[in-house]
């Protein structure tokens, strides 16, 4: 099976791009590339920041609600949001879209409030505080 062939029921691992040919007498020329999702190196960080994200808001619907009076609703919530931060942390960021999953795990660690690294304002540790919020921020490279 070729690079263009794709079995029944599967995706194809590739976009066709088709174009009138610049080759003299060509009618077509025909490339073909990866899926754009198969090209991000961060694609699982990814998937993982957004069940983050949903996660977090059922969490906080919970605390809203009084969920800590269910107390059994909100550790369960809280358990599969733990859950998804671990796996957050055991995968290494390639992108700056990587990177922000990152903060938003961070940021959940610290209950989504604003919190300093260190009670020592040192340089370093300023500096870690304004990365830190401008990946929250979602500025891009």
């Amino acid at each position: 099976m070729n690079g263009f062939m794709t079995r029944p029921g599967d995706k194809p691992g590739w976009v066709a791009h088709v174009a009138p040919s610049t080759y003299p007498g060509g009618p077509i020329s025909f490339s073909q590339d990866a899926r754009p999702e198969d090209r991000q190196p961060d694609r699982e960080l990814l998937r993982l920041g957004r069940q983050l994200d949903k996660a977090w808001t059922k969490e906080k619907a919970l605390e809203s609600a009084g969920g800590f009076a269910d107390g059994d609703a909100w550790e369960a919530a809280y358990e599969y949001t733990r859950t998804i931060v671990a796996q957050i942390e055991a995968l290494p960021a390639k992108t700056m879209r990587g990177l922000q999953v990152k903060a938003q795990a961070i940021h959940w660690c610290h209950c989504g409030e604003q919190r300093d690294f260190n009670e020592h304002q040192t340089t370093d540790v300023r500096l870690v505080q304004q990365i830190f919020q401008t990946l929250l921020s979602g500025a891009q490279a």
